[in-house]
């Protein structure tokens, strides 16, 4: 799904005409939804877009600013600044946005990043673990795993909608999982540090849950934590 959010009529249709064309050569589905201000992008987002195309220079709320706004509420979804002036796209670097277009452009300069961008999102998407337990097993995406609580040999594996029983090691699922979003804060919870909501001196809230900070585990995990957050642009704390 692909939001475009742009005031300039011809441009906005110019941008679908383009990513149709992309989806034709390429025998993909892509699916795209016009906004001509980034308020009521904004309004209407309930992390619904993978890819996020940004006009800088917009009405009421500018591109920027809008996009910090969208950091805090989706830390995952691509961003690419459409702009009409280069200095401006340097600052959606702060953002963590992903690549940069200048007004005005054409199919071939479009389609070369289209490339780039379709290749990191299928990539990201791809990030899954085989959930092995006694009812069978499970492909999970990785962005779907809250946090792994182990006990003893109990493993737990908090997704957004289920909770998966099984046993194993975290050392194991940190292995498997293989993402530097992922940190322990006590040797008991494997937490993902894209659903961290807040944190205090010896817990952190994750999803709807307060989990324990070890002292051992503090310093390593408020490190991991503050390269996550510069990273991706976000301030959920």
């Amino acid at each position: 799904n692909v939001a475009i959010v742009e005031d300039e009529v011809d441009v906005a249709r110019q941008t679908e005409k383009y990513l149709n064309a992309f989806a034709d050569e390429h025998g993909i589905i892509i699916t795209t939804r016009i906004y001509n201000n980034a308020d009521s992008f904004l309004n209407d987002y309930k992390n619904n877009f993978d890819l996020v195309f940004m006009d800088i220079e917009l009405p009421g709320t500018n591109g920027l600013d809008a996009s910090v706004k969208l950091r805090e509420m989706d830390k995952n979804v691509m961003i690419v600044f459409v702009t009409n002036l280069m200095q401006y796209a340097v600052k959606g670097y702060f953002v963590n946005a992903f690549d940069f277009i200048v007004k005005p452009f054409n199919y071939e300069d479009f389609a070369i990043k289209l490339k780039r961008i379709f290749k990191s999102l299928l990539s990201n998407q791809n990030k899954k673990v085989i959930i092995n337990y006694r009812g069978g097993k499970k492909v999970v995406s990785i962005f779907d795993i809250l946090y792994v609580e182990v006990n003893k040999h109990v493993l737990v594996y908090h997704l957004k909608k289920e909770n998966i029983v099984t046993s194993g090691t975290l050392k194991k699922v940190i292995e498997e999982i293989n993402d530097s979003n992922f940190a322990l804060c006590n040797q008991c919870y494997l937490v993902n540090l894209r659903f961290v909501k807040e944190i205090s001196d010896n817990t952190v809230i994750v999803g709807n849950d307060s989990l324990q900070i070890s002292a051992p585990k503090r310093k390593e995990f408020c490190k991991a934590l503050t390269k996550y957050l510069c990273n991706s642009g976000g301030n959920s704390i």
